[in-house]
């Protein structure tokens, strides 16, 4: 038998532990359902992954129609399996803040268990999680829940809601091709971020609104390594005002010294905050104690107590290693995408908050650079579902440990 047909077998293998595995979350009726479907789900998809990622597929040239046409049918199809299964409980809270803006409300100016807020209390309220703080997600993304929300006359809100993540998604396996295209990399690398099972279940399955984050970021990206600097100072003025933690990127542009565009970019910031001027202050006291006060799963956190040290000094501590890291990698210097996939490593290492999805900003730079560890690293979030299961906790108190420990390793 060739060798081109053998790897086109092993491919097929690969892309059925995939779909079996998404079978586990689609079927599911609650994310607050049993976590050990989900852990082996969770690892069937990897194990494909792993196949695939081993034995890649014979399209492993450019110019080859055919080939790009299968590799999108492999991002597609998983995708597809996954859009029965249930939302992530902060959908709730997007459809809520949503309707608050459509109402002309400042989602910002109290937590959302506010008396001010009693007469929006609905379905998804009743279900959000974290009602007593105020949100942190920026004006542009409350702008995108508004516009979903807005939508739900016309389609069921799970419908907007995966339709545009899962597109945002696909978008961004585009923008890992023409990055590898540039590196003049085989096109099947771009398969560690489309059949990763981390961004699998984050967007096509939690629906995650981070996939509009990742599609601004990595287009941002893309076009500061292309020389369009107007645009990706765009880009990179978009993401941050999705979520915040694209900010630090901007020392990239400053190291290189790209000034066009940077104009447009402050403009940006600073105009989408005008509705919603009068909450700046509270919005700014939400972050702080979202990242400064609490803690989930953190590497930096889960060692202080692993060692008897006082938790409260896990956050100063994560953020003065991370500004070092950040002035290491901006001195050593590198491509933006180099560059990036270093930073945002450093910020989910020393971060005291760490939620599956939040590789999902990571991923499309590791298809850049594809290695055992990376995917080590992403498959050892299987046992991130554990964390719901209260008993794991009672009986098994070295349950998070085992899920640090494959954050650990890879590093």
């Amino acid at each position: 038998m060739k060798g081109s047909s053998v790897r086109w077998i092993l491919t097929a293998i690969g892309l059925v532990f995939v779909v079996a595995g998404t079978l586990p979350f689609s079927m599911a009726t609650s994310v607050a359902g049993p976590g050990w479907p989900r852990v082996g789900g969770f690892l069937s998809m990897a194990i494909g992954l792993a196949v695939i990622q081993g034995f890649y597929p014979p399209v492993d040239r450019w110019g080859s129609r055919a080939g790009l046409f299968f590799l999108i049918g492999l991002a597609v199809l998983p995708r597809i399996f996954l859009l029965p299964a249930p939302v992530s409980d902060d959908v709730h809270r997007y459809r809520w803040e949503g309707r608050l803006v459509l109402n002309s409300e400042n989602p910002y100016k109290a937590p959302a268990d506010a008396s001010i807020y009693e007469q929006y209390r609905d379905a998804d309220w009743e279900k959000m999680n974290h009602k007593d703080r105020v949100t942190v997600y920026p004006p542009l993304a409350q702008g995108l829940f508004a516009a979903m929300v807005a939508g739900e006359r016309f389609l069921p809100n799970e419908v907007i809601e995966k339709g545009i993540f899962i597109a945002c998604d696909l978008g961004v396996f585009a923008l890992v091709l023409l990055l590898l295209r540039r590196r003049r990399l085989p096109p099947c690398f771009s398969l560690l971020y489309a059949l990763n099972p981390v961004v699998l279940v984050s967007f096509a399955g939690e629906a995650h609104y981070d996939a509009v984050l990742v599609l601004a970021l990595v287009g941002a990206v893309l076009a500061l390594e292309v020389g369009r600097a107007r645009i990706s100072w765009i880009l990179l003025a978009v993401s941050i005002q999705i979520k915040l933690i694209s900010a630090v990127l901007v020392s990239i542009w400053l190291k290189r010294r790209v000034w066009r565009g940077m104009g447009i970019a402050v403009a940006i910031l600073l105009l989408t905050w005008f509705p919603f001027g009068d909450g700046l202050v509270d919005w700014i006291r939400a972050l702080y104690a979202f990242g400064g006060e609490s803690s989930f799963f953190g590497l930096i956190p889960w060692l202080f107590r692993s060692l008897g040290i006082p938790e409260s000094s896990a956050a100063p501590t994560g953020a003065v290693l991370c500004v070092l890291a950040l002035a290491a990698i901006l001195w050593q210097g590198g491509s933006p995408a180099t560059m990036t996939r270093r930073i945002i490593g450093a910020m989910l290492v020393c971060g005291p908050i760490l939620h599956f999805w939040y590789l999902t900003w990571l991923i499309p730079f590791l298809a850049l650079r594809p290695s055992l560890s990376w995917f080590w690293l992403c498959a050892g979030q299987a046992f991130y579902f554990l964390v719901w299961e209260v008993w794991m906790f009672y009986f098994f108190p070295w349950n998070e440990s085992i899920c640090n420990t494959f954050f650990v390793c890879p590093l």
